[in-house]
């Protein structure tokens, strides 16, 4: 595959350091569900994934100060009606809040947001400059990371094969608070390790180790009985099917082999073999069925009116990023909505949803242009295609039924996705060569770099009265007034509600 750069191995200092960021991003998702508890002892894993968070958005938020105070193009954002919506999303966000009942926490939850934004607008401009060489090695350590995390799977498997109690479908999974955090970043990895086996040749070994890999991430999908994730890996695949057509076909394929094949795996190591132990089955293939039939939505109809309630209180500005989850406690289900669309609508007001939405169909109708810049006999960019449209339709419809755009390994994985292909979409349409130079004088860049410091200081004054000692906060805020069936509703930290 072509290269955009024929110089792409001399890197200035502020290319290279954007590529260790993009290096430790990858790590990052790779490592952190796999720190163990004992590391930090007290402290959840969901807590322990929100410090490796902010430590890397912090990061981050810090290179592109640098960037921008050394007048170093990005990927132009800024430009046209996409930049405009992003614009607008976060201006809006901005001033609600400064009205919120605590704009410690919706700063924060607006700098972090902003802060993923970025790391976005990073992914993107080392991949439009670097070209498909990046894109391919990011893949490749990011999957590595899946396949890391499929041995410490079978590791636990055979440690419980070992013991005499039935486990709990969790159990499979390591590293979680709950087991859905995880599904939520299969709906984006699992399309992603189905591009590996697409690149490779059907010969090769890394297109075997891939295919298993993929076919382990399936197995697990059923183990834990991930209906968001189904949905919209689902959704993902007809959209595919209905826009890309016969170009969709080397892709499709693989998808539905490796879940075939993982269908296999489910019956075999969580069915099969615990039945022969005489150990039940361990999965929750009967609870899902029973919980669908009886409770389809799982009583999110009460966070969903709470929700609504939220948006005809405060139509236009919301009532604060972040804020559902101090409304949450009168309902005692979740620290947000379990649906994107209502989460911003209450949290933001209507006009930064609108611009939101705007700005993702734009996006999306950029993607599809995408296919006319592609020859009809490049397998390997019409596969990428194809895995694009696939997670970007599978994130907007589970995020109508989970929390994925709040959890942080699953928010970082969403911005590593935006990234790559927002970075393969601006090679395709030459976007970044004819991007225009950066605004002339010190004052537009003075401007900006001062709004990134501040917004830094925002973001690290929202977490620092509990970061101090997070064991605490939970012991001193898990009380039975705002958590009455004793379980943790995680937002920011696992004790979510405030």
């Amino acid at each position: 595959m072509e290269n955009m750069r024929a110089d792409s191995n001399r890197f200035t200092p502020t290319e290279a350091s954007s590529l260790c960021l993009l290096l430790l991003l990858c790590l990052v998702l790779a490592l952190s569900p796999l720190i163990p508890a004992s590391v930090a002892p007290g402290i959840s894993e969901h807590n322990t994934q929100r410090l490796v968070q902010i430590v890397f958005l912090t990061l981050a938020a810090l290179n592109t100060a640098v960037c921008a105070g050394l007048r170093k193009p990005l990927v132009s954002w800024y430009q046209g009606k996409v930049g405009f919506c992003i614009a607008i999303f976060f201006g809006v966000g901005f001033f609600s809040s400064l009205g919120a009942y605590s704009p410690r926490h919706a700063f924060h939850e607006w700098s972090s947001l902003l802060f993923l934004f970025l790391t976005t607008v990073l992914v993107a401009n080392c991949v439009a400059r670097q070209g498909t060489l990046l894109l391919d090695r990011l893949l490749l350590i990011s999957g590595a990371g899946c396949l890391l995390y499929a041995l410490h799977v079978a590791l636990v498997y055979s440690v419980m094969l070992q013991t005499s109690t039935t486990p709990h479908p969790g159990h499979f999974i390591p590293g979680f608070d709950n087991f859905r955090f995880f599904n939520h970043a299969q709906t984006v990895s699992l399309p992603s390790l189905i591009l590996l086996v697409a690149l490779a040749e059907r010969s090769s070994g890394a297109y075997r180790l891939w295919f298993a890999v993929a076919s382990v991430w399936w197995a697990l999908i059923f183990v834990t009985g991930a209906r968001g994730t189904v949905l919209g890996v689902l959704a993902g695949l007809m959209t595919v099917v209905a826009t890309r057509k016969g170009d969709s076909r080397r892709w499709v394929s693989e998808l539905l082999r490796t879940g075939l094949v993982g269908v296999v795996l489910y019956c075999v190591f969580f069915l099969a073999v615990p039945a022969v132990l005489g150990r039940g089955h361990w999965d929750q293939i009967s609870s899902v069925i029973n919980r669908s039939v009886t409770h389809p939505v799982s009583d999110r109809g009460r966070i969903w009116w709470l929700a609504v309630e939220m948006i005809s209180d405060s139509p236009l500005l919301g009532a604060g990023p972040a804020h559902f989850a101090h409304a949450a406690p009168k309902v005692d289900f979740g620290a947000h909505p379990h649906n994107w669309v209502l989460q911003i609508g209450a949290e933001w007001g209507l006009i930064a949803l609108l611009a939101l939405c705007v700005a993702v169909a734009l996006a999306f109708r950029a993607l599809l242009g995408s296919a006319a810049k592609i020859d009809s006999s490049d397998r390997a960019n019409h596969s990428m295609l194809c895995a694009w449209i696939s997670i970007g339709v599978g994130i907007l419809a589970d995020g109508l039924v989970s929390g994925l755009i709040v959890m942080p390994v699953s928010q970082l994985w969403i911005a590593l996705y935006l990234g790559l292909a927002w970075g393969w979409t601006a090679t395709r349409h030459n976007a970044y060569r004819e991007a225009a130079p950066p605004a002339q004088g010190w004052l537009p860049g003075c401007a900006f770099v001062g709004l990134i410091l501040l917004s830094i200081a925002l973001y690290l004054l929202g977490v620092f009265p509990e970061v101090k000692n997070l064991q605490q906060h939970e012991e001193e805020t898990f009380t039975p007034a705002m958590y009455p069936n004793g379980v943790l509703r995680p937002r920011i930290w696992s004790a979510g509600h405030f």
